[in-house]
């Protein structure tokens, strides 16, 4: 009996300190020491899911997951705007989240007609 409540216990901790490493690796940026910028375009019509996979095959954040938790704990998900944006290697997620909600520079397209 008392074996078995060990075993459990051990699971549960166990468990709980790999969840609070996963976290606390994923909250850093990806390269601290990192001061280029990347541009990335988010299409009208993208979602959370879809912008955070942006973010991370540019390299820009660590942790698809933890982009999403984060967007739906500050309530933004649903507030991220399309655009082009200019995005530092040493943000937080929660920076990159902030400049999301805020819009990022909108494409114009000007169109010219013969002769003018």
């Amino acid at each position: 009996m008392f074996s078995n409540f060990k075993s459990i216990w051990l699971t549960v901790f166990g468990g709980a300190i790999f969840f609070v490493g996963f976290v606390v690796w994923g909250l850093f940026p990806v390269n601290i020491q990192n001061s280029s910028t990347e541009g990335i375009i988010i299409n009208s019509g993208a979602g959370v899911s879809d912008i955070a996979a942006i973010l991370h095959k540019d390299g820009i954040i660590r942790s698809p997951l933890i982009f999403k938790i984060i967007a739906f704990l500050t309530n933004k998900a649903d507030r991220l705007r399309p655009g082009q944006y200019t995005l530092e290697g040493h943000l937080s997620y929660a920076d990159i989240i902030n400049i999301l909600v805020l819009g990022g520079d909108e494409e114009v397209t000007i169109k010219v007609p013969e002769g003018a």
